[in-house]
This record gives structure tokens, sequence and C-alpha cells, in this order.
């Protein structure tokens, strides 16, 4: 009886123990962890490459005048592209504003266009305003046909100061860049259109209009290199003489204006029209641009 009463204190006292200590906890496992697969990496989809643009099976230029510098230009590119590219190409005979317009609206492939017009198309700027800022390409910029004003030799005209109160051409509707460079030209003689009797004309009207008494002058645009074969013909006729501004009062003139640049006029060319010396007048560069729809390795080629 006496060992029984003894253990009673003995598992009692064994059971606070348990308490005051606290039970330990069972370990947690992790379960194992199942290893992955690598994935393959993807290939990134590709597209095929777009095939070029087809060119044109012919085209058009619209040039200048026949018989001028810029048109003889225009009819030796056309053949070189239907030779060398196969692409039937003709040159035909415009007027530098009104190419510019055939080329927006996509009626020719090529163009030629003088250097101020240019910038106005492509602003819809001034003679252009209607048709907003045009769609054109500049290709690269080619000569500067020389400006001058044509009298009749016998006429005691031999400055631009002498056409002061004379009946002249210097505005030509068709296309302002030639009003323009008469501008210049008049400029370098401390004058304006308001100096002069101003008839505004076609371009290839003044020729008629000076032998016939109608002006006294006209502003015409000539070839730089190799003469020019309509004032030859009138020059047997009627004596010509071709008259700009002095060398110094141009090249001021030039200096303030946008567009114009120096050009000359060779003594071999044009004879007794410049006195048989060589003569310092003003131009404006002619451009050559392209519909810029055309596809960019054809556009290369030319």
């Amino acid at each position: 009886m006496r060992k029984k009463l003894l253990l009673i204190p003995l598992a009692l006292l064994l059971a606070i123990s348990l308490i005051a200590i606290g039970c330990p906890t069972p370990p947690t496992t992790t379960p194992p962890t199942t290893p992955t697969t690598p994935t393959t990496p993807t290939t990134p989809a590709t597209t095929a490459p777009t095939a070029p643009a087809p060119w044109p099976k012919a085209a058009i230029i619209a040039s200048g005048r026949p018989g001028g510098g810029v048109y003889t230009i225009a009819t030796g590119i056309a053949l070189l592209m239907t030779e060398k590219l196969g692409v039937k190409t003709n040159a035909e005979s415009g007027m530098f504003g009104k190419n510019l317009v055939l080329l927006h609206t996509g009626e020719v492939e090529f163009c030629q266009g003088q250097d101020d017009l240019t910038y106005y198309a492509i602003r819809g700027l001034d003679e252009f305003e209607e048709y907003g800022k045009m769609k054109l390409r500049l290709m690269f910029t080619g000569t500067i046909p020389p400006g001058v004003f044509v009298v009749r030799a016998d006429s005691g005209i031999r400055t631009i100061s002498d056409l002061k109160g004379k009946v002249v051409n210097a505005t030509i509707p068709a296309n302002m860049s030639f009003t323009r460079c008469a501008e210049v030209i008049l400029k370098s003689a401390g004058m304006t259109l308001e100096d002069i009797r101003d008839i505004p004309m076609g371009i290839t009207e003044g020729r008629e209009a000076l032998p016939e008494g109608r002006v006294e002058a006209f502003f015409t645009y000539v070839p730089s290199i190799g003469g020019c074969a309509w004032a030859e013909e009138i020059h047997m006729q009627i004596p010509l003489r071709f008259i700009t501004g002095e060398e110094e009062g141009l090249e001021s003139a030039i200096a303030e204006a946008l567009f114009a640049k120096k050009a000359t006029l060779l003594a071999k060319d044009y004879g007794d029209m410049i006195d048989n010396r060589d003569m310092v007048t003003v131009g404006i560069h002619t451009n050559y641009l392209c519909r810029p729809d055309l596809p960019d390795d054809f556009v290369y080629e030319v």
C-alpha cells in the first residue's frame, strides 16, 4: 500500500514536468519535388521577303519646249531608259509649272521643273496653292539655263537701264520662274517691273512680238551651251542682242534672291548676239523629279 502511495506523487511530478518542458513537435517533411523537363526554345516566326514592286512598262518625261536644251536632255534620257532599262520612254514637250501638276496627278512618271517652282509646289504655295502639298520626289538637279532680255540689235538698247519705260514682255503667267528671274536682272540695275511697261505673254510669244514690233524686248531662258536654234533663226533675219545686268549688280541681286544662281553664256556659242564675249547672267536650276510611288530600285537605276 505504501508503494502505491509513493508512485502516485511520482506520476504527478512526471506529468507536471512534461507540461513545463513542452512536447517536442515532430519535424515536418517536405515532399520531394518532381524534376521538371526542360522546354525546347521556340523559334520566332519568320515572314517571307516581300517581292519588289514591278517596274512600269512605259514612262513619260514631261519636259520643256522642243529645240530647247532641257528638252534635248530629256530626249536623251528617254532613249537611254528605253535601251538600257527596257522601259519604253518618251519625252513630251510641256511647261515646267504644268509638268509638276501632271506629276502630282500621276499623269506622267517623270518631269523637269525649275527650282523655285519645285519649292512652291511641294509646299502648296503661290501658283500651286489649289493643289495643297504636292506629291513629288526629287531625283537630281541639273543645269542652270541662263536668262536674258532679247532686243533688236538696231534698237539702241544695250543695258538693262535702257529698258526703263519700254514695252517689255517680262511676265510669263504660264511659268512664273521666268518672271522671278527677270525681276532679279531688273533689280541688278535698281529697277522693278514698275519701271517698264510689262506686257504678259506666253513663253514663246515674245519671239514673234519682237520682230513684229509689238514689244521692244522680252525675257527668256536660253541653253547654256551649244547656242539656241530659234534665236539663230531670227538673228539671220533681224539681228538680235542679249542683255543682262552688270556683273557687280548681278552678284548683289543674286545674293538676295532665294533661287537665282550665276550662269554664263559663251561667246563661242552666241557670237555677236553677246558682242563676242562671255556674258555672266542669272538662271534657276532645273530639277529632275519623279512620282513618289515608283519602285526605289527603278528610280535608282534611272
